[in-house]
């Protein structure tokens, strides 16, 4: 609100009064005015005469007239909604608003630029900075966690992290979650099953080539393969559970596997491959199942067929 002083003049009014006391006259030469309306509230001059009148932008008709006090909290919402906002115009003729404020003292004028050019602005740029260092912070964290976990309480593990590598603590312990997380995006599920799908479409049409044109591949057509959409929330969450799950996989399928770096590698490529496998058939299922599905007519006996399943 500050910042709009210099270029934000609405007349100081009484209520039905203009600013010399007289009674705003009617505009004569707009006949659709009969009396003054506030476009806000919506309320005349008969249903509440004592509230101060402007008419702050060149409109006509019933967005001529507005309440001063009903403008002022508008004003105030929009800028409560638009904190950048510096300037504030009419929503139908889009002419600029004058607005006059009284001038504060030398100290609230030091407190409101201090305010407004420096705490204001200033925390916009530390925001984004305090947040990507509790991200890297958090990264470190589970990075740490991750090796630990993965190579247990060794000597070598602790040997790493007391020996205070930079390169190690600050970039390849961050680089473990960020590297789980792109490798839960790669749907190489989804390129998997397209695979499969092209290499049986190029059968079909090779038994076509020998069988003759009797043999019609087209009869039964191999649907293509969808991209499926990613979740934020799933792929966050089983990127960051994936380690856990590895450990264990390779603990129960590979035990007899010595080192256990191998043995949770071994778990998390398995747990990979057998739950993209069932993944690959319920995609293969959903999709052949949408291909099959037909859409009814509204008669008796489909409504009786649609109740039946």
């Amino acid at each position: 609100m500050s910042e709009m002083a210099s270029i934000v003049v609405v007349p100081k009014a009484s209520a039905g009064d203009d600013a010399d006391g007289q009674p705003f006259p009617i505009d004569k030469e707009d006949p659709t005015e009969t009396e003054r309306c506030c476009w806000i509230c919506l309320v005349t001059d008969k249903e509440d005469g004592r509230l101060a009148w402007v008419n702050p932008c060149p409109c006509r008709g019933t967005s001529k007239w507005v309440h001063e006090s009903c403008l002022f909290h508008w004003i105030d919402e929009k800028i409560r909604k638009e904190s950048d906002l510096e300037t504030v115009s009419c929503p139908q003729c889009q002419t600029q608003y004058n607005i006059i404020y009284p001038k504060l003292g030398i100290f609230a004028s030091a407190l409101e630029l201090m305010n407004s050019l420096i705490l204001r602005r200033l925390y916009k740029c530390l925001a984004p900075v305090f947040t990507w260092v509790c991200l890297y912070w958090l990264a470190i964290t589970f990075g740490a966690s991750t090796y630990m976990q993965i190579g247990g309480h060794t000597h070598r593990v602790h040997h790493v992290i007391r020996a205070k590598d930079p390169l190690v603590i600050l970039i390849g312990f961050p680089l473990i979650p960020f590297g789980l997380i792109l490798g839960r995006m790669i749907p190489w599920d989804d390129f998997v099953l397209r695979f499969i799908r092209k290499c049986c479409l190029m059968m079909r049409n090779f038994a076509t080539m020998c069988l003759g044109r009797g043999y019609d591949h087209k009869a039964d057509p191999y649907p293509c393969a969808t991209m499926a959409p990613k979740i934020g929330s799933r792929v966050l969450c089983g990127a960051l559970l994936l380690p856990t799950i590895s450990l264990y996989v390779g603990r129960v399928l590979y035990s007899s596997v010595d080192d256990r770096l191998q043995q949770t590698l071994l778990g998390g490529l398995t747990f990979i491959a057998i739950k993209g496998i069932f993944k690959m058939y319920l995609k293969h299922k959903q999709y052949l199942r949408r291909m099959k599905s037909r859409i009814l007519d509204y008669t008796d006996e489909n409504l009786a067929e649609s109740a039946e399943q």
